[in-house]
């Protein structure tokens, strides 16, 4: 008779998780808006021409293609492919965002001057007007960064 429930609980809970799932979430919290398997926008960048990798090592994107592309879950829009200074490195470490230190459990080895990264577009624009240097990549920028 456990068994019996069991299964009709597992059952009842898959079925609302799969009909939970299927709407369309705008919660800035939804977790099931990270999905990024979903369709990507054509791959064009700042100048209208084909898109290029930004990097491969170390592997950058939003969805770690290389590539600084659009995703609809990309809530940073991570969209600039910069050539990152040390000047860089070190502000966006005080700014909460440490892109030098290794993170081993992410495979991230820490960027070092010089590496090309996909970066916010905010965090892009907030650096300019502060006078930090970055190199923006313009053939691997996306399209969608407005620059």
């Amino acid at each position: 008779m456990k068994d019996s429930y069991f299964l009709l609980f597992i059952v009842l809970f898959l079925t609302s998780f799969s009909t939970w799932s299927s709407q369309s979430c705008n919660n800035k919290n939804c977790l099931l808006e990270s999905n990024i398997s979903g369709k990507k926008s054509e791959r064009v960048n700042i100048d209208g021409g084909a898109l290029k990798v930004c990097s491969t090592d170390p592997m950058t994107g939003y969805t770690r293609s290389g590539y600084c592309d659009y995703s609809p879950s990309d809530r940073g829009e991570h969209f600039v492919c910069a050539q990152v200074s040390e000047e860089f490195l070190t502000y966006t470490k005080k700014m909460g965002n440490d892109l030098s230190t290794p993170n081993p459990r992410y495979g991230f080895k820490g960027l070092v001057p010089g590496d090309r990264w996909c970066l916010c577009v905010s965090r892009v624009i907030e650096a300019n007007k502060s006078g930090i240097p970055l190199e923006v990549i313009r053939s691997a920028t996306h399209i969608k960064s407005n620059f």
